[in-house]
């Protein structure tokens, strides 16, 4: 008994071994074959999946926040105001794998005063508010893979403007480690590993 035991967690071993090696389909075929030969029953050892905490997705969306230049320029203080409530919408969803204790404490630490998932802003022309969902928009699909982003602009010419707009902050991130997979006049998709970000931006009016 004690013998098999410890057979069985060698092999749980091995598996989870081969397993970081992306070979997990062969292994796991012989050693089913394996166990039934023994007559035994077979194990499979899945590999965990990373999870990045909702902390780690918001300090790096702050930071690229920060990093983001408007002709050579930091953010205004309205886009800054814009970002902080902009911020405050996407906490549940970045946060949905971490404590809500663990929320709370990131709300302090970079100045959100709210969770809310709903947030209007109403901005004259002039104001910024198109580069500021821009630099959103892109520093959120960066720090948060898997994500899918929609937006809904006036016509043909400004969403298409607003997705370059998208493509230019993304293109310029160090170190992404992502790809643009796709790109065209209504969505672009990254891939990130085994995850695929995709923001699409959509006209209100076609013959605008």
């Amino acid at each position: 008994m004690l013998l098999g035991m410890l057979a069985s967690a060698t092999e749980r071993m091995q598996t989870k071994r081969r397993l970081d090696d992306g070979k997990s389909s062969v292994l796991d075929n012989s050693l089913k074959r394996r166990a039934v030969q023994e007559n035994r029953p077979f194990v499979q050892v899945r590999k965990r999946r990373k999870i990045v905490n909702g902390t780690a997705k918001l300090d790096r969306m702050m930071r690229l926040l920060a990093s983001f230049k408007v002709d050579g320029k930091p953010r205004n203080v309205n886009q800054v105001n814009l970002h902080i409530g902009m911020s405050g919408t996407v906490l549940q969803g970045m946060f949905r794998d971490s404590p809500e204790a663990e929320m709370k404490t990131a709300m302090k630490m970079h100045g959100l005063p709210s969770c809310n998932q709903l947030y209007a802003a109403i901005a004259p022309r002039r104001f910024g508010k198109s580069k500021a969902v821009s630099m959103f928009v892109a520093a959120f699909a960066v720090a948060c893979p898997g994500t899918t982003t929609s937006i809904f602009s006036t016509g043909k010419r400004a969403s298409e403007l607003l997705l370059d707009g998208i493509k230019e902050y993304i293109e310029g991130v160090p170190n992404g480690g992502f790809s643009i997979v796709k790109s065209n006049t209504e969505t672009l998709v990254l891939q990130d590993g085994r995850h695929r970000t995709k923001i699409s931006s959509y006209p209100g009016c076609v013959d605008s």
